[in-house]
């Protein structure tokens, strides 16, 4: 096992960072036929590819674009995939300047890996020159132009709220929150998602996310809510339930799949602690396909500002005890003083 220093991790780490910066802030050259055609040859070198390199390349301004060129070009799978793509992006770019720190600092006997350093110096070029995303064919090649942005959250996961997680010099992009690749609706026009959209989601981590970017009220707005239960608290005393609300968020908890949205439930009890407030517990009319049960939603007005929330619960048929519930508690537990 190779040992490095502290210093020689540093360096190691500087030069990982140097890399990082450099691909998030789209700072790879722009591809042309002189600079594509020398990528390619390096990379059939390192293959050990026997044909010939294609006679064409065909530069496009997206992978998407590739693909479509191809589609209308080639309708067979006899292709070779190039795709460091953004996330091969960061690992490749690690395991390079990793390798490249590596032989620099003479942790690699350069004698015993003569063939496997001479490859990574070849790969590095591509990397260098801007190889993205390739298909290889027999008699062309397409390649994509680096993005032009590149969005990604403290993990290095792609990650943008607000518009295209990568985006092309041609218009194309692509969509991802949280490193998950979401339709471009969910980011760029929420309003237009509907009930289909939801039901049909399969995926958990989607479906957890459908319900985070709408937000409780539109989801439960959406999903056509039927009231099971209904009762009414009045004056409930801050202090006499025994609980902190600056960790009330802290204490929810959710059960398989049921979505539950943390960060509006302080101001929601803030306000429906204090004053007479209805509560009401509802559901989906139809089963979840994920959960195989209805969903269960607790609905509470806020009085001060009539906003309304839904805050998502396990199956109950009481709503008092689902409101126990959220606080982390039994219904016959939750017996907070009423002021009169």
């Amino acid at each position: 096992m190779v040992e490095y220093s502290e210093k020689e991790r540093a360096y190691a780490a500087e030069m990982q960072q140097k890399y990082i910066d450099k691909v998030l802030e789209c700072g790879y050259p722009r591809l042309t036929q002189e600079s594509a055609k020398e990528i390619f040859t390096l990379l059939f070198e390192i293959a050990e590819e026997s044909r010939p390199l294609p006679k064409e390349i065909v530069i496009c301004g997206s992978p998407h674009e590739c693909q479509r060129l191809a589609n209308q070009h080639h309708n067979n799978d006899s292709w070779v995939h190039y795709s460091p793509l953004p996330y091969s992006y960061f690992t490749d770019g690690r395991y390079v300047t990793e390798y490249e720190a590596a032989i620099e600092m003479g942790k690699i006997d350069k004698d015993d890996n003569a063939e496997v350093i001479k490859n990574f110096w070849k790969y590095k070029k591509c990397l260098d020159n801007s190889l993205f995303y390739t298909l290889v064919f027999d008699d062309i090649i397409f390649t994509s132009q680096p993005p032009v942005e590149i969005h990604v959250n403290d993990n290095f996961t792609l990650d943008n709220r607000d518009g295209p997680s990568v985006l092309f010099e041609n218009g194309d992009a692509t969509y991802h929150i949280e490193g998950i690749a979401v339709p471009e609706k969910y980011v760029m026009d929420r309003d237009s998602i509907t009930r289909e959209d939801v039901v049909k989601e399969e995926n958990a981590e989607l479906r957890r996310l459908l319900f985070e970017l709408l937000g409780p009220d539109r989801f439960a707005e959406i999903m056509d809510l039927e009231l099971i239960d209904m009762q009414y608290l009045e004056s409930i005393a801050p202090e006499s339930t025994g609980h902190d609300l600056e960790n009330l968020a802290n204490k929810v908890k959710t059960k398989k799949n049921i979505p539950s949205v943390i960060s509006t439930i302080k101001d929601s009890y803030s306000s429906f602690i204090e004053k007479k407030q209805e509560v009401s517990l509802l559901k989906t009319r139809d089963e979840d396909s994920l959960v195989g049960e209805p969903l269960y939603f607790l609905r509470v007005i806020c009085h001060s500002t009539g906003r309304l929330y839904h805050l998502g619960v396990p199956k109950f048929n009481d709503a008092l005890e689902a409101l126990a519930w959220t606080f982390g508690m039994k219904k016959e537990e939750f017996t907070p003083h009423i002021e009169t």
